[in-house]
């Protein structure tokens, strides 16, 4: 009976309907060919484990008789009696040996000798793979020692032979007639693949769409981080304490430009050609008097005191430098008290965090785009794995 024959029969609550498919019926579709291919599936074991039963005692029994044979009462040469018993003992060997290969294959996939057990490592598929490589096996192995042994002891080794011959060809007529149980089988394991690809892929787009919301939510709270330090800069700049700093650095400013103003007329009041005269003999005198003639508010700002020595010493220090000089100390230490008032500029630090933080908002906005369009590539490509799975599913219901 083939498999379409066994759906066939089925009720018509057990039938399994093959049409337009979405993925969502593709699974439930499935799984109840599954179930209809298993349940044919442990049919066909069965069969092969009352033919493996019946097999063993068989040819246990010709195994027997052939053992039994005595080499030694036959009428030949002793060394054609030893070829022969070295060939019939191989062979009787090489039979147990297979014997004990089924057994192995047999518990590996749920046939046994009382029937049908767990189906596991492959089931029937598995078994058709399995089967043929023991026997071909057997079959190369045993040639050689088979013709040694038949010189004498011909029909029973014959009758051992076509035992293990027939029984093959009895499982080979099953799988030929369960050509297509055993092809829906092997579609079933290719399909249950894709349905595990499916769900992987699944599991790696909802990974992204997390990655997503963990973006989205990253970016709303940096959004909000920007927001509040806004509002903290909009009061402190209402403050009386930043308005005072501000209003010092006002005075700074003008303060500041006041007091180049007055160092750039004191180098006015100085006669540089003059005072080189005096000094060019003294080449470190002279050195000063360039530097402070060449870059006079830079190197009065930064030390005065040597060049009002070299004026002192050289008898060059009128009242009115001494004048314009007081003017510019008095300048100087208003302009460094009025530098006390002003302290630390928090809306400064306050502007450079807003500054960090949008930089950070842009980040993950680039970083947001690029996962998003990973997110619509694996998101193509899941449709395109459903649509082949349920055409696989579809043409399985076809071909069933």
């Amino acid at each position: 009976m083939g498999i379409f024959d066994f759906f066939k029969k089925k009720s018509v609550g057990e039938k399994v309907e093959v049409g337009s498919l979405s993925y969502g019926d593709a699974e439930k579709v499935f799984g109840e060919m599954v179930r209809v291919l298993k349940e044919r599936e442990r049919v066909v074991l069965s069969e092969i484990a009352g033919k493996f039963e019946d097999f063993y005692v068989s040819v246990e029994e010709k195994l027997g008789v052939l053992e039994r044979i005595d080499i030694e009462s036959k009428k030949e040469y002793e060394r054609a009696k030893i070829l022969v018993r070295q060939g019939l003992d191989k062979y009787v060997g090489l039979v147990r040996g297979l014997l004990k290969e089924l057994k192995k294959l047999n518990g590996e996939r749920g046939v046994g000798v009382r029937g049908i057990g767990v189906l596991d490592a492959g089931g029937l598929v598995g078994f058709v793979n399995e089967i043929g490589k023991v026997f071909v096996g057997f079959e190369k192995a045993s040639a050689k020692v088979y013709e040694r042994a038949t010189y004498l002891v011909g029909d029973e080794m014959m009758a051992v032979r076509n035992e293990v011959r027939k029984f093959y060809n009895g499982l080979l007529k099953i799988f030929d007639g369960e050509k297509s149980l055993i092809i829906g089988l092997r579609m079933c394991s290719e399909i249950r693949l894709k349905f595990g690809e499916v769900g992987r892929m699944e599991d790696r787009l909802k990974e992204f769409e997390r990655e997503v919301l963990v973006n989205e939510d990253g970016v709303v709270k940096l959004k909000k981080m920007v927001d509040n330090l806004r509002e903290e800069i909009d009061l402190i700049k209402k403050s009386s304490d930043y308005l005072e700093g501000l209003r010092a650095k006002e005075k700074v400013g003008v303060l500041s430009r006041m007091l180049d103003g007055e160092i750039v007329r004191l180098k006015g009041l100085v006669d540089f050609k003059k005072l080189i005269g005096i000094v060019h003999v003294n080449e470190r005198e002279l050195g000063i008097v360039k530097r402070f003639r060449d870059a006079f508010v830079s190197e009065f700002s930064s030390g005065s005191g040597k060049l009002l020595g070299i004026l002192e010493s050289c008898g060059m220090m009128s009242s009115e430098v001494e004048g314009q000089v007081a003017l510019v100390g008095k300048i100087r230490g208003e302009l460094g008290e009025m530098k006390k008032l002003i302290g630390v500029d928090v809306v400064v630090g306050k502007l450079e965090e807003v500054r960090k933080i949008e930089g950070e908002i842009e980040l993950k906005r680039i970083s947001g785009v690029k996962v998003c369009l990973r997110l619509k590539e694996i998101g193509l490509k899941l449709d395109g794995l459903k649509d082949e799975v349920v055409g696989l599913v579809g043409g399985l219901g076809k071909s069933l």
